[in-house]
């Protein structure tokens, strides 16, 4: 089941190991996924996935850890960190990225200041 938890007037959603989520999700808080979500995620805070987590889809968030499974184009207007278990799919649009040893990682990358707002706006 998912759960929604506040602290220090933050708002933490979890979705946890077997709830299987098919459809968008949108939210102005932090998102734990240990389940597996296949639709369009969008967070102002972070997105952390799990080991057991997957994700399927397309993902916006300010920042994002990712320790499982994506098949997702992720935007992350600050930094993403792929974690040793992680296994990325998808092509990343980021500020800052770090890869941890043995995280596995097959996609295109496209970082530096300002990069999404280049992005919409058609150049590269």
């Amino acid at each position: 089941m998912g759960s929604k938890s506040k602290e220090n007037g933050h708002v933490h959603n979890h979705i946890a190991i077997d709830t299987n989520i098919t459809g968008d999700i949108t939210s102005k808080g932090d998102l734990r996924i240990d389940g597996h979500i296949s639709g369009t995620i969008v967070s102002e805070g972070k997105i952390v996935i799990g080991r057991e987590g997957l994700v399927e889809g397309k993902v916006k968030c300010k920042n994002a850890d990712i320790a499982g499974n994506v098949k997702a184009d992720i935007e992350v207007d600050e930094l993403i960190v792929l974690k040793e278990t992680s296994v990325m799919t998808g092509n990343i649009v980021t500020q800052k990225i770090s890869i941890e040893p043995g995280a596995q990682f097959t996609g295109n990358c496209t970082m530096g200041n300002n990069t999404a707002a280049t992005l919409k706006n058609g150049k590269k």
